[in-house]
């Protein structure tokens, strides 16, 4: 609020430390089920755990151990999408992955939307078959990955 100066029926809508589940769940429980809810993301996200970094730390870095920690934090919002809204469709997937690392391309706007990106089904199908009342979740297995 008082950065952003945002209205009261946003920031109201905001009750943890996570801004995205926050916002979803508030969608959820606005909207119901009129509404299909998806998310998907890298599960090690090289450009938004650097930017968690900078918040973090003021330093953007990447490194091994803060893509453990977005991996880590993003299992645990997974749990609070799915937990939040029953019929959350997810898709966790792992592209462009740096060796030494492990952590992941940002976005799938460098790959294809038709590429299975190691799922059964591409994002483009994902959506696809969401828009016509199939929404499933992929990739999950992604979030206990260890090395």
């Amino acid at each position: 609020m008082n950065l952003w100066k945002s209205p009261i029926e946003i920031s109201d809508r905001l009750t943890t430390n996570n801004l995205v589940l926050d916002s979803l769940t508030a969608l959820h429980k606005k909207r119901g089920d009129s509404v299909k809810i998806l998310f998907d993301c890298s599960y090690r996200d090289d450009t938004l755990m650097q930017y968690q970094s900078y918040i973090n730390s003021g330093k953007m870095d990447k490194t091994k151990e803060l893509g453990d920690n977005f991996q880590r934090d993003l299992k645990e919002m997974v749990n609070g999408l799915q937990t939040n809204i029953p019929d959350v469709g997810i898709y966790i997937w792992s592209y462009g992955e740096d060796a030494n690392t492990h952590n992941t391309q940002h976005t799938i706007i460098s790959a294809n939307v038709f590429d299975k990106l190691g799922n059964d089904r591409s994002v483009g199908e994902w959506i696809y078959d969401a828009v016509n009342s199939d929404v499933k979740t992929y990739g999950l297995e992604l979030l206990d990955r260890t090395f």
